[in-house]
């Protein structure tokens, strides 16, 4: 018998990116102590019933995740999976050499609450040559950006081309990003 006042057994819902592009959702829970699962939306996931589907989803879905456990007392959690759109990204087309304000490092710039992590970013003068190379690093922190600097020299100003490879967490396919650069001063 369940205690009315107790709480109900530590369920935690986590999600782990497929190679595919498809999102595991995992239950995480006490052996044998949850039963009578029922997944909802039921229309992207592989299952409704199974502790650990494979969800599809639109671009940002939640999903919720009813069960009993004990003398069968019922209770839900819940797991948000968030696609971002490429276009909410900023990557700045023009820095300004030397300034200290927002537009002197070129960096990824995400949305509030979106962590990612920069895989690699490269950056080529017109001549072919590579300028900036940076790998692994957060996005969202201009420290780790390209301050116009190459081999401790100021460039000069131009057009230089960029390429990112950016891992958005939660989504399982990186992002691609090239274009141009303009570098004035």
């Amino acid at each position: 018998k369940v205690d009315a006042n107790s709480a109900g057994p530590a369920v935690q819902l986590i999600q782990t990116p497929l190679l595919d592009g498809f999102t595991q959702i995992n239950t995480i829970a006490p052996p044998n102590v949850i039963y009578d699962l029922k997944w909802s939306p039921t229309s992207t996931l592989s299952c409704n019933d199974c502790p650990d589907p494979i969800a599809d989803p639109a671009p940002t879905t939640t999903y919720t995740l009813t069960y009993l456990y004990g003398n069968d007392c019922l209770d839900t959690t819940s797991i948000t999976i968030k696609e971002v759109p490429s276009k909410d990204i900023t990557i700045a087309n023009v820095i300004l050499l030397g300034s200290n304000g927002g537009n002197g490092t070129f960096y990824v710039k995400m949305p509030d609450g979106v962590i990612a992590q920069v895989k690699r970013m490269s950056i080529y003068d017109r001549w072919g040559n590579l300028v900036f190379n940076a790998k692994n690093v957060p996005a969202d922190d201009p420290s780790v950006g390209w301050n116009g600097l190459y081999n401790s020299q100021l460039v000069n100003p131009g057009v230089f081309v960029y390429f990112i490879e950016l891992q958005i967490e939660g989504k399982s396919k990186q992002d691609i990003f090239k274009g141009d650069l303009t570098v004035i001063r």
